[in-house]
């Protein structure tokens, strides 16, 4: 009769190794589980700060931007298109919430939205991040059109931070 011999020592060596091996697989798994919710923290956290300019003609005819986000716009730019203007230098080193500037050089460009201009704001975060308020015409439906959106590196906007 022949006696099997079980070495114990090395059997447990392996069942440690193997269950050494699992361990490691489910950290990675918490690893890249808490990674996701830090990054829908952040993004979170964006829109909760993030600034959003709007443009509006008040009754006296003024233009002015209006800062209707939830954070304070900073390093506030924009450019006209369609009548050969430039990007302006910083009109407004910050814009807090709910308070607005007036922009009275654009009266001399806009006689009403009825033509292809459009107006283009770039502006910033708390956080640094950047970004742009759009507006444009729509002829189609006679309606001024507001695109806003965080800033990408595809973006080629004409205002340059």
């Amino acid at each position: 009769m022949s006696h099997c011999t079980i070495d114990w020592t090395a059997l447990g060596t392996w069942a440690i190794a193997f269950l050494t091996f699992l361990t490691l697989i489910k950290v990675a798994q918490y690893v890249a589980a808490t990674n996701k919710l830090v990054g829908l923290a952040q993004k979170q956290n964006e829109a909760s700060i993030a600034p959003f300019i709007a443009f509006f003609r008040d009754s006296d005819g003024d233009d002015k931007l209006i800062n209707q986000g939830n954070g304070p716009a900073l390093n506030i730019r924009y450019a006209l298109h369609g009548k050969g203007m430039h990007p302006k230098d910083p009109i407004s080193s910050s814009l807090a919430p709910t308070n607005f500037i007036t922009l009275p050089e654009l009266a001399q460009y806009y006689n009403g939205w009825d033509h292809k201009l459009g107006l283009e704001l770039v502006y910033e975060s708390l956080s640094q991040t950047v970004y742009f308020t759009n507006y444009q015409w729509d002829h189609d439906a006679e309606r001024l059109v507001a695109t806003y959106r965080q800033w990408t590196e595809e973006d080629r906007p004409s205002v340059r931070l």
